[in-house]
């Protein structure tokens, strides 16, 4: 199974639904826009929806699944931080071979904190000096993994394509922000083709009830965060049975 790997920031404002972009300038970040995973031939692959601090929650969903660090490997939509009670200990994943997440708009927004006096006065009840952490975090997408979408019109080429050029600065960072707060396709009233060029597409960002399948695209935050909501790790024979 080969992986792609998405990395960067987003762009300005804009105060409509169904996107909800920062008012200010986004933190710089470091690293790739896309890179590869090899295929995963010793165990199994795990998806796991918005962690949002829940990390009691995802360590009994990995004991319950058996969850093997020396052979499974697990891929984060990404939100790893804010509203749940161990933001610490879920971003201490981030120091484990077996763990990939993708930056997630609240994540983007800790770091932003690090370096924006409005961003930080936003932040100012969290420990900020702690997501400085993100700044090296490798983002993966896996069999497309992305955190908000793929913008409507783009085939997964033409997305990683496009974000490797707005990484570099030579177009605006209009991908990097549907990649990031985007929710256009999930909205939309219309039947959308599937992304050409990828499989599968894993996706977080915007709360469902239970895995949502539009397509070949997967919404798999549950809501761990939340009353009454569950956290949802799965291979991605378990989502395709859904």
């Amino acid at each position: 199974m080969s992986s792609d790997v998405f990395f960067e920031q987003l762009g300005r404002f804009q105060s409509s639904r169904p996107n909800d972009y920062p008012s200010w300038p986004m933190a710089d970040t470091r690293g790739p826009a896309v890179l590869r995973a090899p295929a995963n031939t010793k165990g199994r692959d795990f998806f796991v929806g918005d962690l949002h601090g829940m990390y009691l929650m995802l360590e009994e969903r990995l004991d319950m699944l058996g969850f093997d660090p020396q052979m499974d490997r697990l891929f984060s939509v990404g939100d790893l931080i804010d509203r749940g009670p161990d933001n610490i200990k879920v971003l201490d994943y981030l120091d484990k071979p077996w763990f990939f997440a993708v930056l997630g708009n609240h994540d983007h927004m800790m770091l932003d904190a690090e370096t924006d006096d409005f961003a930080r006065n936003i932040w100012m009840g969290y420990n900020g000096g702690e997501w400085a952490r993100f700044a090296d975090v490798r983002l993966l997408r896996v069999v497309g993994i992305v955190h908000a979408e793929v913008p409507i019109g783009l085939g997964w080429q033409g997305f990683t394509e496009r974000l490797e050029a707005e990484r570099v600065g030579r177009l605006p960072k209009v991908a990097i922000r549907s990649a990031t707060w985007g929710r256009e396709r999930f909205w939309e009233k219309t039947d959308l083709p599937e992304i050409d060029g990828v499989d599968y597409l894993i996706s977080g960002h915007t709360t469902v009830n239970d895995v949502r399948r539009s397509g070949n695209t997967f919404y798999i935050d549950t809501g761990a965060c939340k009353p009454f909501g569950v956290m949802t790790v799965a291979t991605l024979d378990k989502l395709k049975s859904k």
